[in-house]
């Protein structure tokens, strides 16, 4: 997975997450995924400092079509 759009984002955030996905390579009609406190997200440890890192406290990831 890669960045389409960020604001505020280090470039040392962006480069540690860029090839992750919250989805497998296979799924189909991948749903988008929302979390609205950092806190008390299901996170393995690492990931929650990374975003913690950003000073981030609610994200969401948004699927988007494979082009080519």
């Amino acid at each position: 997975m890669r960045f389409v759009a960020w604001r505020g984002l280090s470039g040392v955030h962006r480069q540690d997450v860029e090839c992750h996905s919250p989805w497998t390579r296979d799924a189909e009609n991948p749903r988008p995924i929302t979390i609205s406190d950092i806190e008390i997200a299901e996170l393995d440890a690492s990931v929650r400092a990374t975003i913690k890192a950003e000073v981030i406290v609610a994200l969401a990831f948004i699927p988007r079509g494979c082009e080519g």
